[in-house]
């Protein structure tokens, strides 16, 4: 447990060194530039994500974990969302390049129609196959969570 502390706080001052130099590049929030003016640390962000530190230990490891993951998805969804959005708004004129194709709307799962030589049909063939592994492992996935809830 010893350990564990250590790389923590060792962990929160990188990370509050990281903020000041962000800040100092004008990348971040300039806030987080100043440092103490006796012990020469970057206060404000110590202190800031201190507290989130602090807000975080009052909730279950899996819960901050999940919620973190899951903002992290959303966030990238919404950026890549609003980049088409604004592409096509600005640029209605603008065609995805003869080579690439989207598959659905919406998604940002793009494939090329020619891998290492391979036609488009192989190509899907792969594409095929790859979804039934992925729907297998889900169906299997949620049966073997039903039997452990059934069974507990």
């Amino acid at each position: 447990m010893l350990w564990t502390a250590f790389a923590s706080v060792f962990s929160l001052l990188l990370v509050t060194h990281a903020c000041r130099s962000g800040a100092l590049d004008g990348d971040y929030f300039q806030v987080f530039a100043r440092v103490h003016p006796k012990h020469q640390f970057p206060h404000v962000s110590l202190l800031v994500l201190g507290a989130a530190a602090i807000v975080f230990c009052l909730f279950r490891l899996a819960d901050v974990v999940t919620a973190l993951v899951v903002i992290r998805i959303l966030t990238q969804f919404l950026a890549q969302t609003l980049g088409i959005i604004v592409l096509r708004t600005t640029r209605p004129d603008f065609r995805a390049r003869p080579d690439v194709a989207v598959s659905a709307p919406g998604a940002a799962r793009v494939r090329r129609l020619s891998v290492h030589g391979r036609d488009a049909a192989e190509v899907d063939r792969v594409d095929q196959a790859r979804a039934a592994r992925r729907d297998r492992g889900t169906i299997l996935f949620w049966l073997r969570q039903r039997q452990a809830a059934h069974s507990s």
